[in-house]
């Protein structure tokens, strides 16, 4: 999400593409999705940085 907000603009296209792509990679319900979504705005809302998501990925995955 973060990066689709980048330019600041509120593509509902651009979102439609990546709940087509986060679905068909993680097999994901509609339910789950939809919650994964609300999380991902809430979050973007409370940081000014990718640092604290992008750590935690670096940190448990090569």
């Amino acid at each position: 999400m973060a990066v689709s907000n980048a330019d600041f603009e509120d593509s509902s296209l651009e979102k439609g593409k990546i709940k087509q792509v986060l679905q068909s990679l993680f097999n994901l319900s509609d339910e789950k999705l939809v919650e994964l979504f609300e999380r991902s705005s809430q979050g973007s809302k409370d940081t000014t940085s990718i640092h604290p998501f992008t750590s935690i990925i670096n940190d448990n995955y090569e």
